[in-house]
């Protein structure tokens, strides 16, 4: 039996990531908080859109992940994809792949999916032989 295949090994890994994913949630929270204050009236409900999804929803989804890791897996999915629709449809696909470079998109998606394979028994690190 090989170290990775452990769950002992898995749960600890779970817990990282339930860890990091509080932290990048409260990071975020704390962003899109500030980002508020920005919300113009010309596009606001996309606006208020692309603030929940991207910033103000991933700590709750993560807090929760630490019951539900595969549901909050799924749920940072959504937002990804909520929040690159917002972005398209009020800025173009150009604005999408800056958002992309920064990283906004792609951390919901990091966790979602690490959420869902370390709650599905999924692969953790090394596939089975």
């Amino acid at each position: 039996m090989d170290a990775f295949d452990s769950d002992g090994f898995k749960k600890s890994l779970l817990y990282l990531v339930d860890v990091l994913g509080v932290a990048w949630g409260l990071t975020y929270f704390v962003i899109g908080a500030i980002a508020s204050f920005t919300i113009n009236s010309i596009d606001f409900w996309g606006s208020v859109a692309y603030l929940f999804s991207n910033f103000l929803l991933p700590l709750p989804i993560t807090i929760l992940a630490v019951w539900f890791p595969k549901a909050a897996g799924k749920a940072l999915l959504l937002c990804a994809a909520v929040t690159a629709g917002v972005v398209i449809e009020l800025s173009g696909i150009t604005s999408l792949a800056f958002d992309f470079r920064k990283g906004y998109i792609l951390t919901h998606l990091l966790f979602g999916v690490a959420y869902i394979l370390l709650g599905a028994g999924g692969p953790v690190i090394v596939p089975e032989e």
